[in-house]
């Protein structure tokens, strides 16, 4: 099972994070294909793998709106604020079983 795992104490990269969800969580790598890159494809190509990245920007800056995340522009880091960890806690069995809808 996929287990979300924050850590408040610290501040996380953009960059390494977005790395860090294409590189370590391989076996979703096919529902982040179908989900960002609208692909049923699963080989990856560089567009792909940049859409993915542009979702993962994009939900970034809507967390850090509602104060999830905070994100250090000069730093080009963020770190994950309590209320998160709440919802994680909540609903993370919720978002890892929703199956995804391709209906605008």
């Amino acid at each position: 099972m996929y287990v979300l795992e924050p850590r408040v104490e610290k501040r996380i990269l953009i960059q390494d994070f977005k790395i860090q969800v294409l590189s370590e969580y391989e076996e979703y790598k096919p529902h982040l294909l179908r989900l960002f890159a609208k692909s049923e494809d699963t080989k990856e190509t560089d567009y792909e793998l940049k859409s993915i990245e542009d979702e993962i920007e994009k939900a970034l800056k809507k967390f850090n709106e509602l104060c999830w995340i905070m994100i250090d522009k000069n730093t080009e880091t963020f770190e994950i604020m309590p209320s998160l960890n709440r919802l994680l806690n909540i609903f993370e069995n919720y978002i890892i079983n929703t199956p995804i809808n391709y209906e605008p």
